[in-house]
């Protein structure tokens, strides 16, 4: 989503239309209508973050990040409780 779609829709429409175009289609790619919000404000994060950084690495790693906390916060918790 921000390597070749915010990349390539920032050159055409400029950072604001690319970051909530990208952040549009990283929601709806997630297809759980639980999560779309969640992952709408995710994908802006992390667009701003690869606008600022320059760096997938970046991104990739706060994603990463992100679904650890969700399943730490989560499913570990009913995991346990079986």
């Amino acid at each position: 989503m921000r390597g070749y779609l915010l990349q390539g829709l920032s050159v055409r429409y400029g950072h604001l239309i690319a970051l909530l175009v990208s952040s549009l289609l990283f929601a709806l790619l997630h297809f759980n209508m639980v999560q779309m919000l969640s992952a709408f404000v995710c994908g802006i994060a992390l667009g701003l973050l690869y606008l600022r950084t320059g760096s997938l690495f970046c991104c990739i790693l706060t994603h990463a990040g992100y679904n650890l906390i969700s399943y730490v916060t989560m499913i570990l918790p009913m995991s346990n409780a079986t």
